[in-house]
């Protein structure tokens, strides 16, 4: 995990409500800092992306879903 002193001030933050594959309710965060988005895993391991990544992964993640069943969200 990111040293407190690590992360500005002024970094912006949420808190993602997931679950795990049992059904139990878990939490992913990620903040905003300086030129990187940190990615913060239930178990506490940090994953640090640049921004060509994250517009990786959002393009990824975009992808994904449309190839997804509507039928099968839940």
């Amino acid at each position: 995990m990111l040293a407190t002193d690590e992360i500005p001030a002024n970094a912006a933050g949420c808190v993602l409500p997931c679950s795990d594959e049992q059904g139990g309710d878990r939490e992913l965060t990620l903040v905003f800092a300086g030129r990187r988005m940190v990615l913060t895993t239930p178990d506490g391991i940090d994953v640090v992306l640049t921004p060509l990544q994250v517009e990786r992964l959002r393009a990824a993640l975009r992808d994904l879903l449309l190839d997804v069943d509507p039928g099968d969200y839940v």
